[in-house]
């Protein structure tokens, strides 16, 4: 079945008005049980493209071409369509965490650190209009990211589900109040990573 037939039968499904049920698959084996057991469409997220190929938490880390390589992989092995979560941005923090390569460099006896573009070291400073970025700055975005993250509902339940395993009564203000107080944290982290000898980063963004 190809693409158009994929796009027809998805909206004779759901011109019918009946409650559309698609499991989610995290791959191609489980896309195929999903078509096995009778269901008429699967899904295919960012949650499950995370944990599977990465082993990760779903905070934004995967860039657009993670999503579409897994998407078409599992679209490609099942007869039946494939809802596909296409996230809401990319080149965030989370993605700059995850590519992020020991460096530096001196000059006159200081240590300079600061963020390239690859598209610099590898088509030249004229091809990109942003050469560097002082470290600083991107560090500062990436401790801003985290805090967010911590506090989004999603994480706050998955941790207090988590630590429940080993203490069944304990509150989930509790753990939300637990991640919060990792704030000073990641900025403890950042400071001590500004004042080693051989740090410097670099990066790629869009």
């Amino acid at each position: 079945m190809n693409a158009q037939q994929h796009r027809r039968t998805l909206r004779a499904a759901l011109d019918t008005g009946d409650t559309l049920v698609a499991p989610g698959a995290y791959d191609a084996v489980s896309a195929k049980l999903i078509e096995r057991a009778g269901f008429p469409v699967a899904y295919i997220g960012s949650y499950a493209t995370a944990a599977s190929e990465l082993g990760l938490p779903d905070v934004g880390i995967l860039t657009r071409d993670d999503l579409v390589r897994r998407a078409a992989t599992v679209a490609a092995a099942v007869g039946v369509p494939v809802f596909a979560d296409a996230e809401n941005g990319f080149a965030n923090a989370a993605n700059i965490w995850r590519t992020v390569e020991a460096s530096h460099t001196r000059r006159r006896g200081r240590l300079y650190r600061y963020y390239v573009s690859q598209t610099v070291l590898k088509q030249g400073a004229e091809a990109c209009p942003v050469r560097r970025v002082p470290a600083g700055q991107i560090e500062a975005a990436v401790v801003d990211q985290l805090s967010a993250v911590f506090r989004q509902p999603e994480i706050v339940v998955g941790a207090w589900h988590q630590a429940r395993t080993q203490e069944a009564t304990l509150p989930e203000a509790e753990v939300r109040l637990a991640l919060q107080r990792l704030d000073p944290l990641w900025t403890r982290c950042s400071r001590r990573s500004r004042r080693a000898s051989c740090i410097c980063w670099s990066t790629a963004w869009t």
